[in-house]
């Protein structure tokens, strides 16, 4: 079983734009939510957060200690609202899950191997699909999935949800027809979309906050 960090929290009562005062503070507001659970409001330090997440990203379980209560909640990173522009994180959603029920979630896959097509510049690795959904305990949910590309050995062939392999008590619930990756001619990259504003952003995570200061 993998390691299970802890993360200190505190209880918050600021909500909407008084939460601006939290960030210049280095804290983020945040709030715990889940299957018949009640909302929780708290901050969490920002560096010790952001050092967390660099660990465990949206896969691995976190005992995450409040200051006003004496037993941690198992929780995973469910969302962040981050700043367009510089990246900051301005919200974050932790999800509390039941160590003895099974749930759905998303697992990034990860890309190790060299085709021989694409080491000998024939083609180059597309890939097409970047994660999965899969069904486990909480405690099983695996950090990736590794996609070993060292076996497309022909152009436009490629590598199926189907082959990956999963860990013991984790289901693929993806299609197993969908085409995770293959080796095929080169494509043009799109330009990427313009940003929104960081006003845009502040508003968004003040919404959100007003909305979970309401159900308060």
């Amino acid at each position: 079983m993998a390691k299970r960090h802890t993360l200190s929290v505190e209880a918050r009562t600021l909500f909407g734009n008084k939460v601006k005062s939290l960030r210049r503070e280095g804290l983020i507001p945040a709030n715990i939510y889940g299957h018949n659970v009640d909302p929780v409001a708290v901050s969490v330090d920002n560096r010790v957060f952001q050092s967390t997440y660099k660990e465990v990203g949206e896969t691995g379980l976190i005992n995450l200690s409040i200051s006003n209560e004496s037993k941690p909640r198992p929780v995973l990173i469910h969302s962040m609202l981050q700043d367009p522009v510089t990246d900051a994180i301005l919200h974050v959603d932790f999800y509390q899950v039941n160590l003895k029920e099974k749930l759905v979630t998303m697992v990034p896959l990860s890309f190790v191997g060299e085709s021989p097509l694409v080491k000998n510049k024939e083609g180059m690795l597309l890939e097409m699909v970047q994660e999965v959904e899969v069904e486990s305990l909480p405690t099983d949910i695996p950090s990736s999935i590794e996609v070993d590309t060292s076996s497309i050995t022909e152009m436009d062939h490629g590598i199926f949800v189907r082959d990956l392999p999963l860990p013991e008590g984790v289901e693929m619930k993806t299609d197993g027809d969908e085409m995770v990756a293959k080796v095929g001619a080169a494509q043009m990259e799109e330009e990427p979309e313009e940003t929104t504003s960081e006003e845009s952003a502040e508003e968004e995570a003040s919404e959100s906050e007003a909305e979970s200061g309401n159900q308060e």
